[in-house]
């Protein structure tokens, strides 16, 4: 069982670059390589779990609007940053006119593929009624104009859809009722899948209002970011140069320290994700746990599907075959699953103290090591919160799985 022991005793972690994640005190704090990232929800201080990601690349820098002259349209100051060692920007609309689309280095993309750009914006307190900011695609070759994005309203704290000629999707999560500048914080994002051949711009509107009547609405930037992927991953802080943050890998390299038989046992997780969705292209999946070998010819995998249904996939040299729960995840909620197997007995999963689904048992051989956070197959993170892991070795019955999970 997976109790009392240290991490590093247990489980060989491994990340080739640095992340960021919220601390206690809904700061964004930056782990070093090869550290894990243990994260609390910004808006609750609650902890949420071991983030586990799949590798990302900031494309957009500096990531805090580091302008170093204000156009003509805005004031442009700093201010107090929820981002550890940075400074967010104050963007003050000057009523002048013009474009409100200040520059950003590696704004522009060609890639084909899901991409989306986000920012962490803060509520000005000091400014005129009426502000809304944006984050915007345009497009830049075929027929130019407006692709699509969001807006945010700073009053009402709603997003909508920015319309243009293409397809988004977008959000706002609000991080925080109280921000370093007194204002409530949000993450606004939009996200659209890019044709091949095309180019698209992400631009940032910090005040959509460019005329006279817009002059003194304002709002605070804290971070900035684009990336490949169909929503936001965790912040990679940039500042002269586009950065990469690596994947997580965390893996129980030897099982005997957790007592694990291939024989019969019973393994339990506890997880949370952000969202049921794919990542990056070919990612329609995230994994909890999978118990393998080094081949992936043989493994137990845990892992929930992109409608929330939780799936227990067993691989013993040939096909995967799969049993599915009826019951589904709740995003942002934590979700208990168990699975259970053993010679001459079914095999079984249960989530959340719902209805137990079994099959026929297959049995694994030669399995070796415990993947946490991730599938089998590739890339397949989790993209989430692992929480608990633990064996019991022997196969629990129906009941005690329910009563285990509820």
């Amino acid at each position: 069982m997976l109790f009392n022991r240290n991490f590093a005793d247990l489980i060989t972690f491994a990340r080739a670059s640095a992340g960021w994640s919220y601390s206690a005190g809904g700061v964004l704090v930056q782990s070093g390589a090869n550290t894990p990232r243990l994260d609390y929800d910004p808006l609750t201080l609650a902890a949420r779990g071991l983030l586990l990601e799949e590798l990302r690349t900031n494309l957009l820098w500096p990531s805090m609007y580091g302008l170093v002259t204000a156009p003509t349209y805005y004031t442009i100051t700093n201010a107090a940053s929820l981002v550890a060692g940075q400074q967010a920007k104050r963007f003050v609309m000057v009523g002048a006119g013009g474009p409100n689309t200040p520059a950003a280095n590696g704004a522009q993309f060609t890639a084909t593929g899901p991409m989306c750009t986000w920012s962490i914006i803060e509520i000005d307190p000091a400014s005129v009624a009426g502000a809304i900011t944006r984050l915007l695609f345009y497009k830049t070759s075929g027929t130019p104009g407006i692709w699509g994005g969001v807006n945010l309203d700073l009053t009402t704290g709603v997003a909508s859809v920015a319309s243009g000629t293409g397809t988004v999707t977008y959000g706002a999560v609000k991080l925080s009722n109280l921000g370093p500048n007194g204002g409530a914080v949000y993450l606004l994002w939009t996200a659209t899948t890019n044709a091949g051949g095309e180019t698209l711009n992400a631009y940032p509107y910090p005040i959509t209002d460019g005329s006279a009547s817009g002059a003194g609405k304002s709002v605070i930037v804290h971070h900035h970011q684009l990336e490949a992927g169909a929503y936001p991953s965790s912040a990679i802080v940039t500042t002269s140069a586009q950065a990469t943050r690596a994947a997580d890998n965390a893996t129980i390299t030897d099982l005997s320290k957790i007592g694990f038989s291939q024989g019969e046992g019973t393994v339990y997780a506890e997880f949370m994700v952000p969202r049921i969705a794919s990542g990056v292209a070919g990612d329609s999946f995230g994994g909890v746990i999978t118990i393998c070998d080094s081949a992936l010819n043989n493994y137990f995998a845990v892992w929930p599907n992109v409608t929330g249904n939780v799936k227990f996939s067993r691989k013993a040299g040939g096909a995967v075959v799969d049993i599915t729960t009826a019951n589904s995840v709740v995003v942002g909620a934590v979700a208990k699953v168990a699975v259970a197997y053993g010679a001459a007995q079914n095999d079984a999963i249960c989530l959340n103290g719902g209805t137990v689904a079994s099959a026929a048992a297959i049995a694994p051989s030669g399995m070796t090591e415990m993947r946490l956070g991730r599938l089998a197959s590739n890339p397949g993170w989790l993209n989430g919160w692992l929480r608990n892991v633990r064996f019991i070795p022997r196969r629990m019955s129906n009941v005690e799985l329910q009563s285990l999970t509820a």
